[in-house]
């Protein structure tokens, strides 16, 4: 049997680091490396959750099924992580090199 709580705890991770970005990108205006490397281990670990809960079919949602199947959940995350690297380099791209 698996423990389903985590999920819970785990978008309530990933809303934090969503904020922490929002906050470290748009108010404050600097970037900070811990506050990124949150972020990055944050979607790792709700995609892998997400994968491993739609492969177990924890998550019965067949739109779910049909992507997890075809890889397609890889691929945006891999999408997700490239748009960030470009927004930090389109708007501190002066700074960080």
């Amino acid at each position: 049997m698996v423990y389903a709580g985590g999920a819970g705890w785990c978008c309530i991770g990933m809303i934090f680091a969503i904020w922490m970005f929002y906050m470290s990108y748009v108010e404050i205006g600097v970037l900070c490396p811990w506050c990124l490397t949150l972020d990055l281990g944050m979607l790792m670990i709700m995609f892998g959750l997400t994968r491993y809960n739609v492969l177990q079919k924890n998550i019965s949602c067949r739109y779910m099924q049909k992507i997890v199947g075809g890889g397609y959940d890889a691929l945006v995350v891999v999408s997700l992580v490239v748009a960030v690297i470009v927004a930090i380099i389109a708007k501190f791209g002066s700074q960080l090199f």
